[in-house]
């Protein structure tokens, strides 16, 4: 007898892994399905699930719908797409590749995208392709930096802010580092080390790798805004929720030279068009978004998703 399995995310596309999902499990597959499209999936044991695009929130609402639920499998470092308190209470199994250390170090996508909206931010990429799409060719209001000429701060000196912070030191950046739980192991680099206030004061970029833990949601607040420089250029491609968005549009209307480039929205299975930044008057100006895309290069989904995948038959085998 096969696990129902309903895959509620896009795989066709990541060599045969749907075929594998479809020989080994009763199969369903909604590539971008809504909350009720799930919820009437009552037999369902298992999913599997990413957060990039997702519409999808998997709490209560919908999980309760789903009293055969047993495992939930997420290809993906962040969890904050799932109630996993909610979970425990249902006994039922969460699955990510958060602590896959060795597969991980091997998956360079997300820095790398962060490393491409710096670059685009301090030259004015974007909003200099628009003009360019309008019919205009004077380039005297996008005149941007040089990377060798600024400081860049990153919070967080996880795998993929050491891997960010590396791209910036090549560059030629001065290279500010901040967290109290690698201060060690910064101590070893050629970086500086700061606190998150010394970072927003000095730092021209801040590049921002934290998890969406419960401390960390809002963590980028007027607190910090109202000692950074006015021409901060705000990097995110963690998760939408360790920003204050709210005090971010402020502290952009008031900085008209201020940008955040981000991969990442607050509450993103609620959608773009529902998101306070997209509807902003700043969008586009001063605020450029991308889809989650991150991590979302087929070097990356082949790695990251077949071995959740692993880890998930894994699982199931230790049941037996």
């Amino acid at each position: 007898m096969k696990f129902k399995m309903l895959c509620i995310t896009p795989v066709a596309h990541i060599g045969d892994l749907k075929e594998r999902m479809n020989e080994l499990f009763d199969f369903t597959y909604l590539p971008d399905p809504i909350e009720d499209e799930v919820k009437a999936h009552k037999d369902v044991e298992i999913i599997f699930t990413n957060p990039n695009k997702s519409k999808v929130y998997l709490g209560k609402e919908v999980i309760e719908c789903l009293p055969k639920l047993k495992v939930i499998a997420t290809a993906s470092t962040g969890t904050i797409h799932i109630d996993k308190n909610y979970c425990k209470t249902r006994n039922i199994k969460v699955i990510s590749i958060t602590k896959e250390i060795s597969v991980l170090e091997r998956i360079t996508s997300t820095a790398e995208h962060a490393f491409l909206l710096t670059l685009a931010a301090c030259r004015n990429m974007v909003q200099s392709c628009n003009s360019v799409a309008l019919g205009d060719w004077n380039y005297e209001s996008f005149v941007g930096r040089q990377i060798n000429q600024l400081k860049i701060g990153v919070l967080g000196f996880g795998r993929l802010g050491k891997m960010y912070a590396k791209y910036a030191h090549c560059f030629g950046a001065e290279v500010f580092v901040s967290d109290p739980f690698k201060t060690k192991e910064i101590q070893n680099t050629t970086y500086k080390i700061a606190d998150e206030f010394e970072i927003f004061k000095n730092c021209d970029v801040v590049a921002l790798h934290i998890h969406a833990t419960e401390e960390n949601i809002k963590f980028v607040n007027k607190r910090l805004l109202s000692i950074a420089k006015p021409t901060l250029i705000l990097i995110n491609t963690s998760r939408g929720e360790i920003v204050s968005e709210d005090d971010l549009l402020s502290f952009l209307e008031k900085n008209k030279e201020a940008k955040y480039f981000t991969d990442v929205i607050n509450e993103e299975y609620r959608g773009i068009r529902n998101n306070r930044l997209f509807n902003s008057f700043l969008f586009q100006k001063q605020i450029v978004i991308t889809p989650h895309i991150g991590g979302m290069s087929i070097d990356a989904q082949l790695i990251a998703y077949n071995h959740c995948f692993d880890m998930l038959n894994k699982f199931l085998k230790e049941l037996e």
